[in-house]
This record gives structure tokens, C-alpha cells and sequence, in this order.
């Protein structure tokens, strides 16, 4: 599967980060890839970073894309999945960045 850290600057990380949750050092300084500062997609082999946040949460459209991702055994190892520090977030326009979108998606999540 696609897998993207998402940036300080993309919209939907900045609702999440007013809730509390931060990004690791670790993330934000790969993150410094992405001269925008909105994501960028990450490769199997370097999942381990999401050992070093609180909470994982998957973007995803399909319950199955989350099943998908936990049974990644690379995944599986990491003690985010183990510990179940994840949370699926099923998008219901959160990808859109409007008003009424993250309203609701706030509400999901």
C-alpha cells in the first residue's frame, strides 16, 4: 500500500495537532523532504518511524485498507501495532480541508 506522513502544513494534521497529538522529532525531520511541509510517502523499510509518535492514524476509504495494514508483518512488528497505538480514520472529506468537512471528520475521529 501507499503510505504518507503528513506534514504541519497539510490541513488535515493541523485539526489532529490542535486535539494534542504531536509529531515525533523523528517524523518532522524526514518530513523536511517535502520543502511545502504537506507529506510525503514512506517505503515499507522505514515504517519504524511510526514507533516514535503516540498514535498512528491511518487515512484510509475502506476498512479493509486498515486490515491490510495490520497484517503487514513489518508492521505487525512495531510496538504501535502491537500495542494498538493506531486509530483507522475512514475519510469523509477530510481530504477536502473545508470547513464543513473537518467538522465532520473531527466527529468521526
Amino acid at each position: 500500500p501507499n503510505i504518507w506522513l503528513y506534514g504541519k502544513e497539510d490541513l488535515r494534521v493541523r485539526p489532529v495537532e490542535a486535539l494534542g497529538l504531536k509529531l515525533s522529532d523523528e517524523v518532522l525531520s524526514v518530513l523536511e523532504d517535502d520543502p511545502e511541509g504537506y507529506g510525503i510517502p514512506i517505503s515499507r523499510e522505514q515504517l519504524s518511524l511510526l514507533d516514535t509518535v503516540d498514535v498512528a492514524i491511518w487515512l484510509i476509504t475502506r476498512p479493509e485498507e486498515f486490515e491490510a495494514v495490520t497484517n503487514d508483518p513489518v508492521y505487525a512488528s512495531l510496538s504501535v501495532a502491537r500495542e494498538h497505538r493506531h486509530v483507522p480514520f475512514i475519510s469523509t472529506g477530510w481530504d477536502f480541508g473545508t470547513v464543513v468537512s473537518l467538522r465532520v471528520g473531527l466527529d468521526v475521529l
